[in-house]
């Protein structure tokens, strides 16, 4: 299994065509996971020192 990380942000993106068309060659089973679709956390110095 391939696991595609998506950062393309355009829907018309020549960049993700070009990727899906590889993807296409190399593997039948992949995940894609679309950056703009996470959530990320805050990152400061108590995110950095928090434990567990």
């Amino acid at each position: 299994m391939v696991l595609f990380i998506n950062a393309c942000v355009r829907a018309e993106s020549r960049t993700l065509q070009l990727a899906k068309a590889q993807l296409a060659r190399i593997s039948d089973d992949y995940m894609e996971i679309k950056l703009v679709d996470v959530t990320f956390p805050k990152i400061d110095e108590s995110f950095l020192t928090k434990k567990g």
